[in-house]
């Protein structure tokens, strides 16, 4: 290992022996919602909504309301709505005082439509003002992935080639930003067609050695903060914990993930 390698991961693993760090996002999170009522959505809603890179979304009419329209091509969502309903009787009379009374469930699916797809309605966000650095956004235009803006979730999709991202207004402040982006951008150096650290289909693999594959991009994008002077943050050691001992079992693990690491910044043409 180089020297800054060196330091960044005998920085990573002392923050880790000191114990669990609580996770916290660095950026604003909301909870996905319908836009008109606040009503977050629950259960399976939660799950048919999961993997979308929105937080609001609107139903036809409620975008009409707003005076807004949907944007050309914009692709609906479903999700599910149920209520119990009170079965009416016949012989109301006859009912019993301590029977209990009987319920169906109405079930029906409506369509809605992400904040996103549509133009005239205004996003309800709190928003810091983050000021960009142009020197890392040269880096990652020159680079040039694929990224898509929006919602709470900061991912790398192997299957897609994508980065999502929260826009850098809903971030605390704007290293964690950059650090998040990142963490991401690790990821996304080792897909199939670049430095193929996921092997076989690049999906299922990825999901495999998740463990290893973090490690890699934890090292790594702490690296890329140290090279444009951005503080390490601290969940960046809690984020790990999961795998402290694995580590401690194998220490050929952390060695491997440095190497990684670095050949990932190489690929980059990142010189550190």
């Amino acid at each position: 290992m180089n020297n800054v390698t060196e330091i960044v991961t005998n920085k990573i693993l002392a923050e880790m022996e000191k114990g669990v760090v609580p996770w916290e996002r660095p950026w604003i999170v909301i909870p996905k919602q319908n836009m008109v009522s606040k009503k977050p959505y629950g259960g399976i809603n939660r799950l048919l909504l999961a993997f979308e890179n929105e937080d609001y979304y609107l139903s036809f009419n409620q975008v009409k309301q707003l005076g807004g329209k949907i944007k050309k091509g914009a692709k609906a969502q479903i999700v599910i709505f149920w209520k119990p309903i009170e079965k009416h009787k016949a012989d109301a009379e006859n009912k019993k005082p301590e029977e209990k009374p009987e319920y169906f469930v109405l079930l029906r699916y409506y369509r809605v439509f992400k904040l996103a797809d549509t133009e005239g309605i205004s996003r309800p966000e709190k928003l810091n003002n983050n000021p960009r650095r142009e020197d890392i956004e040269a880096f990652i235009q020159r680079i040039n992935p694929k990224i898509e803006f929006g919602g709470s979730t900061a991912s790398y999709n192997p299957e897609s080639d994508t980065i999502n991202m929260p826009v850098i207004e809903r971030f605390n402040d704007s290293d964690h930003y950059y650090a998040t982006f990142m963490h991401e951008l690790l990821h996304w150096t080792g897909s199939k067609g670049r430095l193929d650290r996921f092997n076989g289909d690049g999906i299922s693999n990825y999901h495999q050695s998740y463990g290893k594959e973090e490690l890699v991009a934890e090292i790594g994008s702490a690296i890329l903060c140290h090279y444009f002077g951005i503080s390490l943050p601290a969940h960046n050691a809690a984020y790990l914990d999961n795998w402290v001992k694995a580590i401690k079992g194998d220490n050929r693990m952390l060695l491997g993930a440095s190497a990684r690491a670095e050949k990932a910044l190489e690929f980059l043409k990142l010189e550190v």
